[in-house]
């Protein structure tokens, strides 16, 4: 017996994909809205920043930047690394 696999040519309209996409998005961003709220987490964004946020963003980061190139570090890799990864301890038999 042959069997036959038929496949479909879907020709899709590029709005329909567009609307379909935005409600999609829509969908998502209510359901980590909700995450969030169980999570006991507020006022976190999901959508794009404005320019002035990202402008402010911008100031910030080169504020830090520039603060640590100014000082010395506080840290040193090392005792970072201590802190994150310590040894493991040996097994007692």
């Amino acid at each position: 017996m042959l069997l036959e696999k038929v496949g479909h040519n879907v020709q899709t309209d590029p709005a329909m994909l567009v609307k379909k996409y935005e409600r999609q998005i829509k969908e998502l961003k209510q359901e980590l809205m909700m995450h969030d709220t169980l999570a006991e987490r507020s006022n976190v964004m999901y959508d794009e920043y404005t320019p002035e946020q990202r402008l402010k963003m911008q100031e910030w980061v080169r504020t830090y930047v520039d603060a640590q190139e100014n000082s010395e570090p506080e840290l040193q890799i090392e005792s970072v690394q201590r802190r994150v990864c310590p040894k493991p301890t040996q097994k007692i038999p």
